[in-house]
């Protein structure tokens, strides 16, 4: 009976051994790729800016870089009375939003060059208040702004091509925004529980399928179907995003989908949803440059790049 007990608490020992070790390689790895990611281009621009209307004043930030020791930088704490009013605790509300103290990053995962790593394990925490902290430094701002969840806050966004039937020019499907009228891509939040690939489609026939006419619908719905049959992710990470706080930050997955010759004459496109028009727009350096988001614009020249690869093959 002794060598049983003896043996398992070996193999016991030797599995907690196995899984410190894992943890370990996830974490070297993810800092060595991070590291690389902060050093090739400043990542905060849009977090640290004052564009998002609904946002009270941030502090001035310094020194961006956790790293950079700043005795000075004490960030105002704010999230909006709508992440509080959702909660999950809360008894009315959508329940969209984590709990205002509950920080448990246990199930949630983060983005980086196309591999998910478990919070828990890669995400540093805030000594003072337990709060997960943005990888990619200091925003001036804690808590966690407009933003739901603690940590990661995952989206989608369908990059939708095809070429004019007339004028064979590439173009792009992008929306004009409710909130500041700015050119985007369709794009939005992954609901609990939904695999991104979902949150796309479901994304784009909010906020380019809003059709009331039944016919047109259907067949919105079914060139939609046969339009999403085949897509190539072009980006799983981090997004720099007006949203972004200290505590909380956005991080998104774009797919690249081109439509054939008769989904491209015949999609049926109509705004809803946080759109107020939607539409065909030519791919050009001036139009790239209107767009609301830098980020967008580094999806569009990926799909670009994505498209230029398929043709060489084919």
């Amino acid at each position: 009976m002794l060598q049983v007990v003896l043996a398992s608490a070996t193999i016991l020992s030797a599995y907690h051994a196995f899984r410190h070790h894992r943890k370990q390689l996830l974490l070297k790895t993810y800092n060595t790729i991070l590291k690389k990611h902060r050093a090739s281009k400043p990542h905060h621009v849009k977090s640290l800016s004052q564009e998002n209307p609904e946002y009270i004043p941030r502090q001035n930030v310094k020194h961006v870089n956790w790293d950079q020791t700043d005795n000075t930088y004490a960030p105002v704490i704010w999230t909006h009375s709508s992440v509080i009013q959702n909660s999950k605790s809360r008894s009315t509300g959508h329940k969209w939003a984590d709990s205002p103290r509950n920080f448990n990053m246990k199930t949630k995962m983060t983005l980086l060059e196309d591999v998910a790593y478990p919070c828990s394990v890669v995400i540093d925490i805030c000594p003072e208040t337990g709060a997960p902290l943005n990888p990619y430094g200091r925003t001036g701002m804690g808590g966690r702004g407009l933003l739901g969840k603690w940590g990661p806050n995952h989206a989608g966004d369908p990059v939708v091509t095809r070429y004019h039937p007339k004028t064979k020019k590439l173009q792009i499907i992008v929306i004009t925004r409710k909130d500041n009228a700015k050119k985007a891509l369709p794009g939005g939040m992954v609901d609990p529980d939904e695999m991104v690939w979902v949150t796309i489609e479901r994304e784009f026939a909010e906020e380019a399928g809003n059709i009331t006419d039944e016919e047109k619908k259907e067949q919105f719905n079914k060139l939609k179907r046969e339009l999403f049959e085949n897509g190539t992710v072009l980006y799983r990470g981090y997004v720099d995003d007006p949203r972004n706080t200290d505590n909380a930050w956005m991080e998104t997955t774009a797919m690249h989908f081109h439509c054939n010759e008769y989904v491209a004459e015949h999609l049926p496109l109509e705004a809803g949803d946080d759109a107020r028009a939607v539409e065909w727009m030519d791919i050009t350096k001036k139009n790239l440059e209107t767009l609301y988001s830098p980020t967008h614009r580094h999806f569009i020249e990926l799909a670009m790049k994505n498209m230029e690869s398929y043709q060489s093959q084919h």
